[in-house]
């Protein structure tokens, strides 16, 4: 079921009454051909995993990102899966959710991200880092599903970073806690709310980390274009992961 999405066949049946599943190198041998043909497999886990079912969902607000359509949704989603799909049939590196130096993009795509001479509807694939872009973090898709209709998400991005790439889980929140605080300054930048927010000793174990990662995607908006500035704020994408380490921007 867990490789190929379906009840064993006749074959693997035969297989594992022959024997061939009683010991762990025969497992792994039978394991190793399935994973030859577990596409659905892997198209579920890119689904789940990398949140491409709510990038499908996605909802921006119109009058905020009238660019954003069902043609260029159809492409963000195609790139991470087509991305997804080399790393596994190459074997690359886990690293490269994070790393990968190659994306694929067609025309609408490369318009959005503002890669130039890329046009047509055929996906392309390209080298990295251009566009201020390098893994799947800086995927329209996942940017997408991981913002509010109106705006980025900071601690959503943040979150999903610690929790499915860094193992670190942040706590749940107190209880009744849903958003922003109603007495941090709603006209505040959404960097100056957060940091209000964290002002408070119930806050600031967690925010401290998922603000940080996420103020570095800062520069790609909740439709995963990139920015300099929100409004007229100069958006600063420099930060420091857990651990003191520090990172300069997304890439």
């Amino acid at each position: 079921m867990f490789l190929w999405r379906q009840a064993p066949t006749e074959a693997l049946l035969d297989r594992a009454e022959a024997g061939d599943l009683d010991t762990p190198d025969g497992v792994a041998m039978v394991a190793a051909e399935m994973l030859q043909d577990a596409d659905t497999m892997i198209q579920d886990l890119a689904e789940q995993w990398l949140l491409l079912k709510q990038a499908a969902l996605v909802d921006p607000e119109y009058a905020l990102f009238p660019d954003f359509d069902e043609a260029l949704r159809e492409s963000m989603l195609q790139e991470t899966r087509l991305v997804f799909a080399e790393l596994w049939a190459t074997n690359r590196s886990l690293l490269d959710i994070v790393n990968a130096d190659f994306t694929y993009v067609n025309g609408r795509l490369a318009a959005h991200y503002g890669i130039e001479d890329i046009e047509g509807d055929l996906f392309q694939r390209i080298e990295l880092p251009q566009a201020y872009r390098k893994g799947v973090l800086t995927h329209a898709s996942w940017l997408a599903a991981t913002s509010e209709r109106t705006r980025t998400s900071p601690v959503k991005r943040g979150k999903w970073v610690l929790e499915e790439l860094l193992c670190i889980a942040p706590p749940a929140p107190p209880p009744g806690v849903e958003g922003l605080p109603e007495g941090v300054d709603q006209n505040a930048s959404l960097r100056e709310r957060l940091e209000q927010h964290r002002a408070d000793p119930a806050c600031s174990a967690c925010h401290i980390h998922m603000d940080a990662v996420g103020f570095g995607l800062e520069q790609f908006n909740a439709v995963g274009a990139f920015r300099t500035h929100d409004g007229d704020e100069l958006i600063e994408p420099a930060g420091e992961l857990e651990g003191g380490i520090p990172f300069a921007d997304a890439v």
